[in-house]
């Protein structure tokens, strides 16, 4: 039986003051964000932020370097992004008072952003 790769997930949320902006990020499954992106489409998102280029993909290996599975989030009530993101706002609290720089995953809803 062969081991699963960890994976990376991926969110897409429409974002910015234009109806066709995405903002993006990964999150690796142990809570650290890897990378994020702001595009002009969704299109562009998955290319920018690496479902469909090579793009990011140095901060991906450099954080699993013996290989890792990118996930696209359709649904954010998914079991394994939501356990995902539990770790990273663990690992926010945990930094909290550390001087150390910290990536807490933040995405405004759309219509909090337009303000």
């Amino acid at each position: 039986m062969s081991e699963q790769l960890p994976k990376i997930y991926i969110v897409m949320k429409p974002a910015g003051p234009h109806d066709h902006d995405v903002a993006s990020y990964a999150m690796a499954e142990d809570g650290h964000k890897l990378a994020s992106y702001w595009s002009s489409s969704a299109g562009w998102a998955r290319h920018d932020i690496g479902l469909t280029s090579n793009s990011k993909h140095d901060n991906y290996k450099e954080h699993y370097p013996d290989g890792y599975e990118l996930v696209e989030v359709e649904d954010l009530t998914d079991a394994g992004y939501m356990a995902a993101l539990e770790k990273n706002q663990a690992l926010r609290k945990a930094h909290e008072e550390s001087e150390e720089p910290f990536a807490v995953i933040e995405i405004q809803d759309k219509e909090e952003s337009d303000d």
